[in-house]
């Protein structure tokens, strides 16, 4: 392992009450940004893991100024794990920024370093490899989802044409990121139901979409006791065909079976 690999997963280990927050308290995407930059800027070890998480943090509020970092990171790092993720995200803001060459050309450099190891960095080669250009009102939409800005990702959905949603797997996106907009919302009653369009227009697409969207149903009917829909669903996730992040759906689905067949 080279010594910049050890110093990666010592970063992880320093910055675990924050990646506590993500897991357990996710969407917490201002803190996050005030805690990255205090690192870089204060902390006496250096590391670089501080940069790829600040970008990322800073693309959540489509801050295109997060490739500044995300390269920094991409240019320094000596070890192969996130390299392609990095880049890949350097991509999305030229595509945020309406700059569709520039998205294309970064793409190029996903497959010249990094590894696969990762779900994230997986999908980025995939997504190389095949030069899929993704739509910018879902990728936006995406992005302010994960930072938390939950308000701002609905608006950006609703605003795209019904016209421009003209494959199967957009509309399957597009149903997921509502459900799960209104799920972090607390309002169930709307989630199952785009969950459930997802996971009807998508569940034999090698998208990850309705996979999740069948993960999520399952926490929702397991919050709510009804243990037997909710088996059904996560079982139902782990049917999906594969997809990226399969590993990490199947993995939190098997847990859940687990919960609720107790």
């Amino acid at each position: 392992l080279h010594e910049d690999e050890n110093m990666f997963s010592i970063s992880k280990r320093i910055n675990n009450s924050l990646n506590y927050s993500f897991i357990s308290r996710p969407y917490k995407n201002e803190e996050a940004i005030r805690y990255f930059t205090y690192n870089i800027f204060n902390n006496k070890s250096f590391i670089l893991y501080n940069y790829y998480m600040l970008g990322m943090c800073q693309l959540n509020k489509l801050n295109t100024d997060a490739r500044y970092n995300l390269k920094y990171f991409s240019d320094h790092f000596k070890g192969v794990n996130y390299l392609k993720d990095a880049r890949h995200r350097i991509a999305w803001c030229a595509l945020i920024n309406g700059d569709q060459t520039a998205y294309l050309d970064n793409l190029i450099s996903i497959l010249k370093h990094g590894n696969t190891l990762s779900d994230s960095d997986k999908s980025a080669q995939k997504i190389a490899e095949r030069k899929i250009i993704p739509h910018a009102g879902l990728l936006k939409a995406r992005l302010l989802m994960d930072g938390g800005y939950l308000t701002d990702a609905m608006f950006v959905l609703n605003s795209i044409p019904s016209k421009e949603l003209s494959t199967t797997a957009m509309q399957t996106e597009y149903s997921y990121r509502k459900g799960r907009i209104f799920h972090l919302q607390g309002k169930h009653d709307e989630a199952i139901l785009q969950y459930m369009m997802s996971i009807e227009k998508g569940k034999n697409l090698n998208e990850y979409f309705a996979a999740y969207a069948a993960m999520e149903l399952g926490t929702i009917y397991e919050g709510k006791k009804e243990y037997t829909k909710a088996a059904t669903y996560y079982r139902m996730s782990l049917n999906m065909p594969e997809s990226d992040f399969k590993n990490s759906i199947d993995i939190r689905s098997k847990a859940g079976l687990q919960r609720v067949s107790k």
